[in-house]
């Protein structure tokens, strides 16, 4: 993935200057996140766009859910999908209307999905998915059963198609607007955890690793 790559369906045509090709600013944007949109279209040209949890593993992101689903029978047997990740990193508050923006971080993902069929291999996206959503948590729960394996699918996509787009910085506005009397600036925004809440049947004290999580900042 190259910054001069040839014009692709990636390829950004709204503020290119934006955008990036390079598998580290795509990497570094997918792992800061766990959640993805998934578009396709099914046998009956009908549209869907799906919210679901995703983990980057090497130069592909896998995705689980039931055997019985929609979207993973059609996705398995090869189905290509476009897949967005984003993230708020700010409110852009200028001094017109017209000028209001986000700072974000994005990628777009345009991939043929490929089951993961060896039990080896689904347990190994489970453990890095499961320890994506919080950190350390696969050696602490009991792992799935050869069943709850087998009926869960786990898809891969391919990364070579994909563009990551962010917007940094301060409102732009235009010079006649310069003379409102109105505040102008950036509101960041960042994603937090609140404090845990023990289950009504937990007789467990909260352990380290969590405590550790929550003390982050994301």
């Amino acid at each position: 993935m190259s910054e001069n790559k040839a014009k692709t369906i990636t390829t950004l045509n709204r503020y290119p200057d934006r955008g990036s090709y390079t598998k580290e600013s795509i990497y570094r944007i997918l792992d800061c996140s766990f959640l993805c949109n998934i578009g396709f279209v099914d046998e009956n040209a009908n549209v869907f766009v799906m919210p679901t949890m995703y983990v980057r593993v090497g130069n592909k992101i896998y995705i689980h859910g039931s055997i019985g689903s929609r979207m993973m029978k059609l996705l398995s047997n090869g189905k290509k999908a476009c897949i967005t990740v984003s993230m708020v990193d700010g409110l852009v508050l200028a001094k017109s209307a017209f000028s209001h923006s986000l700072n974000y971080r994005s990628v777009v993902i345009f991939a043929h999905g490929e089951k993961v069929t060896k039990s080896d291999e689904k347990f190994k996206i489970f453990a890095a998915l499961t320890n994506k959503i919080l950190p350390n948590r696969w050696d602490f729960v009991r792992q799935p059963t050869e069943h709850e394996t087998k009926i869960t699918e786990v898809i891969g996509f391919n990364l070579d198609e994909a563009s990551a787009k962010t917007r940094t910085g301060f409102p732009v506005d235009k010079e006649i607007d310069q003379q409102f009397d109105t505040w102008s600036g950036i509101i960041p925004c960042e994603l937090t955890y609140s404090e845990a809440l023990a289950d009504s049947k937990n007789k467990t004290q909260l352990p380290i690793y969590i405590k550790n999580f929550l003390s982050k900042k994301f």
